[in-house]
């Protein structure tokens, strides 16, 4: 910032960060009148910090306290204890927290994967298989009978699946439909009943 015509380097400390900052300050730094009252503050922030933090959990107490300072002292190490133990519980909630989030993650994104299999019409390779085993048997049914099948079987197949097209069938589908063809190919030609172009398109 500027200042008598020069600019001199001014250095920003946010306010919560100021009790940290005065423990990293040296004594023989400041004004010797206020000496005494930094290095009161820095100890007794290391002993916050020990029983916060570290294995120090009980204050180590003046030998001529009274009976009132030693209540006093029995009291802070209550507090002391109860807001580590809170900070301990707080710590042990945000992770339990962050761990349940991940897996909601985890459940969301397969939720998301399950719906668009769900929604996923099959692919043209499996649309093939299923109107040539359709059409071979109502072919061969002609043949044996004299009788026009596939009309039928086609409006039996759609009414069976829940779909209008070959096209619109679900993929999760696609394993029951192989199979309603070859229920149906076995009821109409018990002994030629293999109407699907390969067997292998189960795997399609």
């Amino acid at each position: 910032m500027p200042q008598a015509d020069r600019l001199q380097i001014v250095v920003i400390l946010l306010a919560r960060f100021i009790p940290f900052w005065l423990a990293t300050v040296t004594p023989s730094q400041i004004d010797v009148a206020l000496c005494p009252k930094l290095v009161r503050y820095q100890r007794e922030l290391v002993n916050v910090l020990n029983r916060l933090y570290g294995h120090e959990l009980t204050l180590a107490r003046p030998s001529s306290a009274g009976s009132l300072s030693a209540e006093l002292y029995r009291r802070l190490d209550e507090l002391f204890v109860e807001l580590r133990l809170t900070c301990e519980l707080l710590l042990e909630q945000r992770s339990s927290e962050s761990r349940q989030n991940a897996q909601l993650e985890v459940l969301e994104t397969a939720v998301d994967d399950l719906q668009i299999v769900q929604h996923t019409a099959i692919d043209s390779a499996q649309q093939e298989v299923l109107k040539r085993g359709s059409k071979r048997m109502a072919v061969r049914y002609r043949q044996r009978t004299g009788s026009e099948r596939h009309a039928l079987l086609f409006a039996q197949f759609c009414k069976t699946l829940g779909t209008r097209h070959y096209d619109e069938l679900l993929a999760r589908l696609y394993t029951r439909a192989l199979r309603w063809i070859e229920a149906q190919a076995k009821t109409l030609l018990p002994d030629h009943c293999e109407v699907l172009p390969s067997r292998h398109g189960l795997l399609l």
